[in-house]
């Protein structure tokens, strides 16, 4: 065993430790009228050998026509006690009481993520019994159940889960699913170890451009939904509820689906996959033809991969198209027409360099243009 991995399970240990303890102290702050929660308990989903597994449904109390997005609580522990905890069973009721469904469940050891499946399964062939929209999926994972939880959540193969809440906990991330919003919850007084790991985990997400919200709950103890209400604490909760809702709203769909192409094109721009870049680019021009700003990108990832003839190419044709961002422009095709020895078209790209903020700054300090700098053109161009 690694001695990361072997840091991360005495992380848990101690939050799991120290999160028993406050739960068994202090209750929800949330404030939930349960007059208007009905529970259905223990409902068998699966069937071993040797047990039987079960899941609890949280549901509004009145009765409507309308199937309910599902929020199942996730359950990372291997076992049947996570089912009635204090805090499974406080989030549940609190997302019921906000108009959705929300489920907490037993699995078994050994087989979390396959539980998980069955259980998403028997939802999906029982939607009708229980009013449920297994359309709209959500999982939520807090503290330690986010260990298990993580690989579960980001899964690929995995496409019925719409979206995804972490409350102060990390885990392997196997894909940053782009069409996936996850709302992550960093508590600033957690354990230092637990908040470097979310740190990391949340740095890994912006590079690859996924779809996550991050709070930093700066004020926050692990847990901070127990105890006496506070401001900042009732906030979140209620920023976290709102993100339920609105993460697997028909818009939301809508906007991710339709940008798709742009977001994985400018995620390969960003993390240097030139080819899968140059290829997304091009799809869109097709498609939109005259948006100068496209041909700006497509110029860029031709640089990146130091084919500065199309690069050059792509970057007049923005040029031609109006681009305004006449600086953003004009760097990288100064550059590539400087990598290819071409002084003429260097000083053509300076020249509109010069006119933009901080341009002559940059034409002063960029050593890839020394090659021009005795030329008259250059030497014009950067006098006062």
């Amino acid at each position: 065993m690694g001695n990361k991995n072997l840091w991360a399970i005495i992380l848990l240990a101690i939050v799991v430790f120290e999160t028993k303890f406050l739960y068994a102290q202090d209750p929800f702050m949330y404030p939930v009228d349960e007059k208007k929660v009905s529970v259905q308990k223990d409902i068998v989903y699966k069937s071993l050998d040797t047990l039987n597994l079960h899941f609890d449904l949280y549901q509004p109390s009145s009765k409507n026509q309308k199937r309910l997005p599902v929020v199942i609580i996730m359950n990372g522990f291997g076992n049947a006690e996570s089912k009635n905890a204090y805090p499974q069973v406080a989030w549940a009721k609190a997302i019921a009481s906000e108009g959705m469904t929300a489920i907490t469940f037993e699995d078994h050891e050994g087989a979390i993520a396959e539980d998980f499946d069955d259980l998403v399964l028997y939802l999906k062939n029982h939607s009708g019994n229980y009013s449920l929209d297994v359309s709209k999926l959500i999982v939520m994972a807090f503290s330690g159940h986010a260990y298990s939880g993580l690989p579960v959540i980001t899964d690929p193969a995995r496409k019925s889960i719409r979206a995804a809440v972490i409350y102060y906990g990390f885990g392997q991330v196997i894909d940053f699913k782009l069409n996936m919003p996850l709302l992550l919850v960093r508590s600033g007084r957690d354990n230092p170890g637990t908040d470097r790991e979310i740190d990391t985990l949340v740095f890994r997400a912006m590079q690859h451009n996924a779809p996550w919200m991050v709070i930093n709950h700066h004020s926050g103890a692990h847990p901070f939904e127990f105890g006496k209400p506070d401001g900042q604490s009732l906030l979140v909760i209620r920023q976290t509820l709102s993100f339920m809702h609105n993460a697997v709203s028909d818009s939301l769909e809508h906007a991710l689906n339709e940008d798709s192409d742009l977001v994985i094109a400018s995620t390969s721009l960003y993390t240097g996959n030139w080819a899968l870049a140059i290829d997304k680019y091009q799809t869109i021009i097709q498609s939109d033809p005259k948006n100068p700003h496209h041909f700006m990108r497509l110029g860029q990832a031709f640089a990146g991969a130091a084919r500065y003839r199309e690069a050059l190419e792509a970057f007049h044709r923005s040029y031609e198209l109006g681009e305004w961002g006449k600086r953003d422009l004009a760097v990288p095709a100064a550059l590539a027409a400087a990598r290819l020895g071409d002084a003429e078209l260097t000083l053509f790209w300076l020249k509109i360099l010069v006119t933009a903020p901080g341009g002559k700054e940059i034409i002063l300090s960029e050593r890839t243009f020394d090659f021009i700098r005795q030329s008259p053109g250059y030497k014009a161009l950067i006098k006062d």
